[in-house]
């Protein structure tokens, strides 16, 4: 459910993931889309999010982190919290970026995984 994951995505995540698709879209030589339309087409899971996501997901397997891994511990600090979590094949663990923004929790995907 893409649309659920945009809406609990930090606004850090949001605004980087729009800057790349819109700069991979401009190195494409396509031209007719605005930051703020891929942005509405992210919020109805449209067609630019159904394959930024697809291609995310090739690199990234979500079941890694909510399947594979121990969650060991948060640490909160004001509106910023980092869960610590341990993958049952790394070394070393790794933390979780959230965000508290307008009194919710958001997920801060782009700033712990990157695009």
């Amino acid at each position: 459910d893409f649309k659920s994951v945009w809406a609990n995505l930090s606004s850090g995540s949001k605004d980087k993931i729009i800057e790349s698709v819109y700069k991979n879209l401009l190195k494409s030589k396509i031209k007719t889309y605005s930051k703020s339309s891929i942005k509405e087409d992210f919020k109805s899971d449209g067609p630019i999010a159904q394959s930024f996501w697809s291609g995310y997901l090739k690199a990234f397997d979500p079941n890694m982190v909510l399947n594979e891994s121990v969650w060991e511990k948060v640490k909160f600090d004001g509106n910023k919290a980092i869960i610590v979590i341990k993958y049952k094949k790394a070394q070393e663990p790794f933390d979780l970026k959230m965000y508290k923004e307008n009194g919710s929790w958001k997920v801060g995907l782009i700033e712990t995984f990157g695009i």
